[in-house]
């Protein structure tokens, strides 16, 4: 792929390959595999792999791209696109989907909140169709269990957040400990109507939030996140400013390669010892393109198992075609995320 995806595609691509080669040097009955570029066509493109005789199709990458591969209706082999609809419906027959939601994150974020006992939440989440599309699937599985979204907060540029969150959580005005007269002053307060918060922010943005929600006397309650709060990349300089926010995460990124299951741990230090830049700036991508390759050969038994361990999560068939991760959870310590159950 050309143009503004490059890098990415090329990362989920290396990480595809990487499996590849780690899967045919112990597998005599590995795929083999042939790249193609989707160009500008890409139901050329397809129809060119049908006709080179694949048996099963990776990709295309892109929504328009997956659209117009949807839109040829039944295939004759089956065909993961490494993305997702808006809107999800029937699919058509041999199609599936793959992709990092952050939508289905939310979702599993607010189960997971739930499940700890958390009824009533804020949600902070950028002014941006993206992250009020993940405030949004937050807030309608967390009414579906039956709790409470008290308020929402669309953020917008980190020189308004100070004054924002201020707002946001009622914090009364804050006066010097002593007055001129001497006299104490009382403790500023905060809204006291919420249990969690739920995040929607980059890690640049994480980093500015954590420390005002602790500042404004909110320090004390839980928050929850999606991934995008963490990079991948340890990074405890940066990081310890996210200290105490829980979020889940797949185990290639959570995990200790030498922990991973079957031979994960031997292809991720493949792909950092062979694209160590790239690998640095887009870890979870590979991850990625690791288990695009993998549900080649176990998609077929998705339907009949609870989940699979794999790069990404624990993966299984979800409605609509969609192959859905089980995430792992964690919650930032001294700048780096520990697992916790």
């Amino acid at each position: 792929m050309q143009g503004a995806l490059a890098s990415s595609s090329q990362a989920i691509r290396n990480g595809f390959l990487a499996a590849y080669y780690t899967d045919k040097q112990s597998n005599p009955q590995a795929p083999e595999v042939t790249v193609i570029d989707t160009g500008s066509d890409v139901r050329n493109a397809y129809q060119q792999a049908i006709n080179q005789g694949a048996n099963f199709v990776v990709g295309p990458l892109t929504k328009p791209q997956v659209q117009q591969i949807a839109s040829m209706g039944n295939l004759s082999v089956p065909t993961l696109a490494l993305n997702s609809l808006d809107g999800r419906g029937s699919a058509p027959n041999n199609l599936y989907f793959f992709s990092l939601s952050p939508r289905d994150e939310a979702i599993q974020t607010a189960q997971r909140a739930a499940q700890t006992g958390y009824h009533r939440a804020l949600i902070i989440a950028p002014n941006s169709a993206w992250g009020q599309g993940i405030a949004q699937a937050f807030k309608e599985q967390w009414n579906s269990q039956g709790g409470t979204v008290v308020d929402s907060l669309a953020f917008g540029s980190s020189q308004q957040l100070t004054k924002q969150l201020a707002g946001f959580l009622h914090v009364s005005e804050i006066k010097p400990a002593k007055n001129k007269k001497g006299q104490v002053s009382p403790p500023p307060t905060r809204r006291q109507d919420m249990d969690m918060i739920f995040l929607v922010a980059s890690p640049q943005q994480a980093r500015l939030i954590k420390p005002l929600l602790k500042f404004f006397y909110a320090g004390n309650v839980p928050v929850y996140a999606t991934s995008e709060i963490y990079t991948g990349i340890p990074a405890p300089r940066f990081d310890t400013d996210l200290d105490g926010i829980i979020f889940g995460d797949m185990p290639w990124v959570l995990v200790n390669p030498n922990q991973l299951p079957s031979n994960l741990g031997t292809v991720h230090d493949r792909v950092a010892t062979l694209w160590p830049d790239s690998f640095h700036n887009y870890p979870k991508l590979y991850g990625f393109g690791v288990d695009a390759y993998r549900l080649v050969s176990i998609l077929g038994r998705l339907p009949s198992t609870p989940g699979v361990p794999e790069a990404t999560g624990k993966l299984y068939l979800g409605p609509d075609h969609q192959v859905l991760r089980q995430l792992d959870w964690a919650q930032m310590r001294g700048g780096v995320p520990a697992l916790i159950n």
